[in-house]
């Protein structure tokens, strides 16, 4: 008996090692937690298909928006761990939209797996022409002297741009008055409307107002300039460091996703950050295709749940 029962261990572990090794052997879901058609939604896309021909089996996008992103990655947290149901998501609902909840459907920091960094942008301080403002510095000063008075526009409470908002307050002592409006496009509208006088928006919407003359780049939160916008500095060149905040998105799975299956997908991601055509399609859209170890991965998410979660705490902001 006890033999037999060794026998069917042994058989087990050959069994669960063949099952790593044969991943995927039915199609994978990758649950994008926000609407068909934005640069999250495009970049998995494209990443599915050149998945689907890496690991030869079907990676199929399923789009479910809501709540900051929170509805699709709450499902994602609970999926099976068995690498069929994965997610393709980034800061907010990595990072930040749970801590602005009382009760909010996951732990980020229990919840997933990290398998692979996908991609890298940055967040771009608008000004409109009218503020006679070209740069950083010269916004600090106008703001210290019109403490109240200026106001910055973002895309709503809780979001990314609004927290750069309240840290670029909180590192320049300034008392700036935030806008919040629904969508980066409304910002913009703001913007060149003369309603709102700066504004944090996506680099893949400032690209254009930018290149086109409309409206002025003060800084970019990646720690990098924007190739598109080479005139506009990088938050660390413009004298505020700590303002260094990429913005990212990647591969995720739901927590206890088998370290085997893990290492494949993240081989396979890496291959498709190579890839020519996800490389120019991103870049088509302001973004920057990337790939990173699980280890390093987690680690940027670590750095920035901590570094949101406090800033949410101090402020008292909530998205309720």
């Amino acid at each position: 008996m006890i033999r037999l029962t060794a026998i069917g261990v042994a058989l087990a572990v050959i069994s669960a090692g063949a099952g790593a090794q044969e991943y995927p052997t039915h199609p994978v879901t990758i649950i994008v937690p926000f609407a068909a058609g934005g640069g999250t939604d495009q970049s998995a896309r494209l990443a599915a298909q050149l998945l689907t021909k890496s690991l030869h089996q079907t990676f199929v996008v399923e789009n479910k928006a809501g709540a900051g992103g929170m509805i699709g990655l709450g499902q994602l947290a609970r999926a099976k761990p068995d690498g069929y149901t994965l997610g393709w998501a980034g800061n907010s609902p990595l990072t930040i939209a749970p801590y602005l909840q009382k009760s909010p459907p996951y732990d980020p920091a229990t919840a997933f797996t990290p398998v692979s960094l996908a991609g890298l942008s940055s967040s771009v301080l608008l000004a409109r022409p009218g503020l006679d403002v070209r740069n950083l510095q010269a916004f600090v000063a106008k703001a210290k002297a019109q403490p109240g008075s200026i106001s910055f526009g973002t895309s709503g409470i809780g979001t990314s741009t609004h927290l750069l908002g309240e840290l670029l307050k909180s590192e320049t002592k300034t008392d700036l008055l935030h806008v919040p409006y629904k969508s980066d496009a409304e910002c913009i509208s703001a913007l060149l409307g003369g309603q709102v006088d700066v504004a944090w928006v996506s680099a893949q919407i400032a690209i254009p107002q930018v290149s086109g003359g409309k409206l002025i780049g003060l800084v970019v939160s990646g720690d990098a300039r924007e190739p598109a916008m080479p005139g506009v500095p990088t938050v660390k060149e413009a004298g505020v460091p700590n303002m260094q905040v990429p913005i990212f998105f990647g591969l995720v799975g739901p927590a206890k996703l088998s370290q085997d299956v893990v290492d494949k997908l993240a081989a396979a991601m890496a291959t498709v950050a190579r890839d020519e055509e996800y490389r120019n399609a991103l870049a088509s859209m302001g973004l920057h295709a990337a790939a990173s170890s699980p280890a390093q991965f987690s680690t940027l998410l670590e750095s920035h749940r901590t570094r949101w979660s406090t800033l949410i705490r101090q402020l008292n902001i909530s998205g309720q």
